[in-house]
């Protein structure tokens, strides 16, 4: 059985959905209501859903075949070993109605240094015992989490009755993975009142860009960005905006144990971009404001395949657009950031600039020293990004070695986006 956004092959009593990615990468999440999930019937027991897929599709899926009375499992990326210690890892079930009926599940998983698979399952058997404990008939699912997470979740809350389940994503707002009565599938869907007033409303929600030519480090410095935040007491979400070579958190975690193997995957992964896909990420970056004090934008670095090197072309100034405040890596292959302070000023958004910050040695220990930041952007130099030691220590331990100057750098950026965002 073959549609457009996922493949079933089966043998003997096991099936195995593989999800495809579209042409642009992102599949709208209407797709479910035109073509939903069908599980495949005559003998089978088991399904394994893999591939490329966003949360909300491994949820829907899962959600289908458990109710179908399959047993669901997941083949993804996953490192060997990981760290038992659950820092940084948290779940918690918000009633939202008096009847006690309707619910949000948030949770958030860290992605490096990874989990083990103890910790793994300790992180989600928390959020089951939640969900066990009342007879829910509305769930919102939302948070941070690998998507045999959103899996698991998804088919626990159909045993539990849940009789309409829903994944809110930064990337697509909210998409309803199964109703009882196969209503309303798909997405974007307005959030209902019940939702609404549990769920976090940032009063002055923020978007702040790293931009840098490719290998500078952006995806390093960007993750170390949402955790510092978060720290602070904001909320904060890191958006991949690299739609051609995304960095996924399973990269990340991958990297510490299989470097090939994550390279490999990696590889497999890019594509090419288009114009749907640039004006896609411009909306999201608008959806993903509706519920974070901060948004970690981790920009493309560009076309460098061309003389001189197109950082910004026509079809992606929308997404430069929705940026309050920019922070401009130069590394080695750029000894200094003038073509990406040049081309922000020709858009007109150089008044957007923040911070300029050169990238130095990589393999070095992690440091942020600042150099400049009387007035004008925050001038500083970084060393360290290098996201192997991401994978080793994760953003915590980077957040260490790099304090006074991450501070400085930080209090620097956020009030400037917070001025530029208060003149929307």
């Amino acid at each position: 059985m073959n549609t457009a956004w996922y493949t079933v092959s089966c043998a003997d009593n096991d099936a195995t959905v593989r999800f495809t990615p579209a042409v642009d990468r992102f599949w709208p999440p209407e797709i479910l209501a035109r073509d939903p999930f069908r599980p495949p019937g005559g003998d089978v027991e088991r399904i394994t859903l893999t591939g490329p897929g966003a949360v909300w599709m491994y949820a829907h899926a899962a959600a289908v075949s458990h109710a179908a009375g399959l047993a669901v499992r997941c083949d993804t990326p996953r490192p060997v070993g990981g760290s038992d210690d659950l820092h940084a890892c948290e779940s918690r079930l918000v009633l939202a109605d008096a009847a006690r009926r309707y619910g949000v599940l948030e949770f958030s998983m860290r992605s490096a240094p990874p989990l083990s698979q103890d910790a793994k399952h300790r992180f989600v058997q928390a959020a089951i015992d939640r969900l066990q404990r009342h007879s829910l008939r509305k769930l919102l699912l939302i948070g941070r989490a690998s998507v045999d997470v959103y899996a698991r979740l998804a088919a626990t809350a159909i045993e539990a009755g849940v009789e309409r389940l829903g994944c809110w994503s930064a990337r697509d707002g909210l998409v309803v993975v199964w109703d009882h009565r196969d209503a309303e599938l798909g997405g974007p869907m307005p959030l209902p009142d019940w939702a609404r007033r549990v769920l976090y409303r940032p009063e002055l929600p923020v978007v702040i860009g790293v931009v840098g030519d490719p290998g500078v480090g952006k995806s390093v410095l960007s993750q170390i960005l949402e955790a510092h935040a978060a720290d602070t007491g904001l909320r904060a979400w890191r958006l991949d905006c690299d739609a051609q070579s995304p960095t996924p958190p399973w990269y990340i975690s991958l990297l510490a144990t299989d470097a090939e193997s994550a390279a490999k995957l990696r590889e497999q992964s890019k594509r090419p971009w288009t114009e749907p896909m640039e004006t896609r990420i411009a909306g999201q970056l608008r959806t993903a404001r509706e519920l974070f004090d901060v948004l970690i934008a981790d920009l493309p670095g560009g076309d460098h395949s061309r003389v001189p090197p197109e950082r910004v072309s026509a079809t992606r100034v929308g997404m430069f657009q929705e940026v309050d405040a920019f922070i401009v890596l130069g590394g080695s292959s750029a000894k200094t950031p003038a073509g990406w302070l040049g081309d922000l000023r020709e858009l007109g958004l150089d008044d957007r600039v923040a911070a300029v910050l050169m990238s130095e040695d990589s393999a070095a220990q992690p440091s942020l020293r600042s150099l400049h930041t009387t007035s004008g952007p925050f001038t500083g130099t970084v060393t360290g990004l290098d996201r192997r030691r991401l994978a080793e220590i994760g953003a915590d331990g980077f957040i260490r070695a790099m304090k006074p100057g991450l501070i400085t750098l930080w209090q620097h950026v956020l009030a400037h986006a917070r001025r530029i965002a208060g003149r929307r």
